[in-house]
Formats: C-alpha cells, structure tokens, sequence
C-alpha cells in the first residue's frame, strides 16, 4: 500500500511551470529543501537515507554534470551532513 501511494502522481508548481511527479518525488523534494535550507533534523534523515540507499545500491548510477558552483554547494552540503552524522557542530559553515 505505501508503494502505490508513494506511486501516485501530484502536479506541482516549478520554475513558473507545472509539472507531474510522484508523490514520492514531491516528499524527497520538500526534503531536500529543508536541509538545504538549514534545517538540522532534514540534514541528518537526508543524509542517513542516502548513506542507507548508497548500501543497498538503490541509488540508480547517473550521471549528472553540474556547473562549478552548483557541485561547491552539494559539497558543503554533504560535508555538513557527515559532520552532523558524527555529532560534530557545524559552525564553520553558514546557512
């Protein structure tokens, strides 16, 4: 039941635009946002998700360029995510 549900398809607002995605999507969407946003508690379930579907190989292997700053950012955001995962602060980085 929480697979077909997570299955089914909402249209959000992106960019101007609307677009159809999972309801699945649209949660690791809002997910992001928030730790991204600095929101300490996203960051460590985000981060614990990705190290859980990193082991069990879930996360499909593609490919995506990203420009220079883009990659810095995910950087610093990954950095903060291992740094919270081992109960370090993370007061030299900003929000």
């Amino acid at each position: 039941m929480l697979e077909q549900t997570l299955r089914e398809h909402v249209v959000v607002e992106e960019n101007g635009g609307r677009k159809t995605i999972t309801k699945l999507e649209a949660a690791i969407a809002q997910l992001v946002n928030k730790a991204t946003s600095g929101d300490a508690q996203a960051m460590r379930y985000l981060c614990h998700l990705v190290i859980s579907a990193e082991q069990r190989s879930v996360v499909a292997e593609t490919v995506v360029e990203l420009p220079e700053t883009d990659q810095k950012v995910v950087d610093n955001i990954l950095k903060r995510f291992q740094k919270s995962l081992e109960g370090g602060s993370d007061e030299n980085y900003s929000k």
